[in-house]
């Protein structure tokens, strides 16, 4: 496409027709317009990845780690006073919900697993 716009260019800068400057400026307005395409495109992926990977995984980090402090002070409780209420509080603690994210570590999601966008 820039190749395209090149030659159009020194096509009318040698003959300085009128037809070839009204092609070299739709040339040029299709390629803006192309390139505001792939740039809405882009951050529509990074966008996309943000919300179902990254925060996914943050999620997944924040509820885990709330977890083992939780459970540990549960430990702790538990090693202090050796009481069959404290044991069982610290048996029935349970893991939280985990999200299932994929392993997809970039917002180029096509070329990943065929993730499609919606």
């Amino acid at each position: 496409m820039v190749h395209n716009l090149g030659l159009l260019l020194t096509q009318v800068i040698n003959n300085n027709s009128s037809q070839n400057k009204a092609t070299l400026l739709t040339s040029i307005h299709n390629f803006k317009t192309k390139q505001q395409l792939e740039q809405e495109k882009l951050i529509k992926n990074r966008d996309y990845y943000h919300t179902n990977f990254i925060l996914k995984r943050l999620e997944n980090d924040t509820n885990y780690n709330e977890y083992i402090h939780n459970r540990s002070l549960l430990f702790k409780e538990w090693q202090r006073n050796k009481s069959l209420a404290n044991l069982d509080k610290l048996m029935n603690y349970k893991l939280p919900q985990i999200n299932l994210v994929p392993d997809i570590y970039t917002y180029n999601i096509k070329k990943n697993y065929h993730h499609h966008i919606k």
